[in-house]
């Protein structure tokens, strides 16, 4: 079945020029084309950081043999509009967001979606919009929720409604707000509440709409498993790309995996797992029979981490490359290196026996 998007190349003669003057390549044009709409922008903290996702989306489709098209419809945050005549255009904008989407997606017509958002009208409009979109095959990613403040214990307070009272989260505000004013707490305590409520970007840290939207985005299908409510900083963000790159290795994807395995090291070069990032990488590499930037690769673990205990497998692999195109001088030395530098050990004893095999 052809693809929307080089249905409408054939009906729009102006269309493939005009994607040529955005700096697109003339291979561009005939393959998927993928649409990465986000609510990014600085309007609060559940947008702001949405910028790395959009980055990590776009990647991920031109590093698999599609081409991305960053489209943005910045949302507006209920809690900033509070108090005033700006709440009364939170539900428009949702709206607002649908169907700007909608207008954006069949507009320039693409193959496929990947939609991100975080809070409670920017998450529901993304699903809407998909629901407008019959024809778009979609997914969306949440930016996670923002961490709670450990309060110290000067400003813990007892509040049998509050289930931990050392724990501050934004929904305690208009609480500590209505204190101030009737003289429970001084002005200088709210102040530190006020300034401390939202130490990180994410969706609000409660219970709300913006969290019962990721869930049901995911009880729904149409977001990857166990990615709801993620704290937005934390580290098991990291490790879920990382074991994603194990199982496209696992699979035999080499080239995928590969992709993935050098977007997880750009994304995180201070990770525990960077150095084992850049090991399989140069694995893969290996696997696809490209010799060169295996060798490259390897090296570059091998001077950048000294100590890692991946190195003599690396070292092994450079000396399998460097036999695969020939020099058989090169993949000796490097193999004699490994059972010098690490007798008595595994790496040794493969080092020993692909000496044997060298012609």
């Amino acid at each position: 079945m052809e693809l929307r998007s080089q249905e409408v190349r054939t009906l729009a003669p102006e269309n493939d020029p005009l994607k040529m003057g955005m700096g697109w390549k003339v291979e561009d044009l005939s393959k998927p084309q993928i649409m990465v709409e986000s609510t990014f922008g600085d309007s609060h903290p559940g947008s702001a950081h949405l910028d790395q996702f959009v980055k990590e989306a776009v990647q991920a489709v031109n590093d698999n043999g599609g081409k991305a098209a960053r489209y943005f419809a910045t949302d507006m945050c209920d809690g900033i509009a509070q108090g005033h005549d700006g709440i009364n255009y939170s539900l428009p904008h949702r709206d607002a967001i649908v169907n700007l989407v909608e207008a954006q997606a069949n507009a320039s017509v693409y193959d496929g979606g990947v939609f991100i958002a975080s809070c409670d009208k920017s998450v529901p409009a993304m699903l809407m919009s998909i629901g407008r979109l019959k024809d778009m095959s979609a997914i969306v990613v949440t930016g996670g929720v923002m961490e709670a403040h450990t309060l110290p214990k000067e400003y813990v307070v007892s509040d049998p409604a509050c289930a931990i009272n050392e724990l501050l989260t934004l929904e305690q505000i208009g609480k500590f707000d209505a204190w101030e004013k009737t003289g429970v707490i001084p002005n200088s305590q709210l102040d530190y509440y006020k300034h401390n409520a939202c130490p990180s970007c994410g969706a609000c840290s409660f219970m709300g709409t913006a969290s019962t939207m990721q869930i049901m985005a995911e009880a729904l299908g149409l977001m990857l498993p166990g990615t709801a409510l993620m704290p937005a900083t934390a580290p098991e963000l990291k490790q879920a790309a990382y074991d994603a790159a194990v199982e496209l290795l696992k699979a035999g994807d080499y080239k995928k995996a590969a992709a993935a395995f050098s977007t997880f090291g750009a994304e995180w070069p201070k990770s525990a797992y960077a150095a084992d990032a850049v090991y399989w990488r140069g694995s893969c590499l290996f696997a696809l029979e490209q010799y060169k930037s295996t060798i490259n690769v390897q090296n570059s673990l091998i001077r950048s981490y000294p100590k890692h205990p991946r190195v003599a497998d690396a070292m092994i692999s450079v000396a399998s490359s460097q036999a695969a195109l020939g020099n058989v001088k090169a993949a000796s030395a490097t193999l004699a290196k490994v059972i010098k530098q690490y007798p008595n050990s595994d790496a040794a004893k493969t080092a020993a026996q692909l000496q044997k095999t060298l012609k």
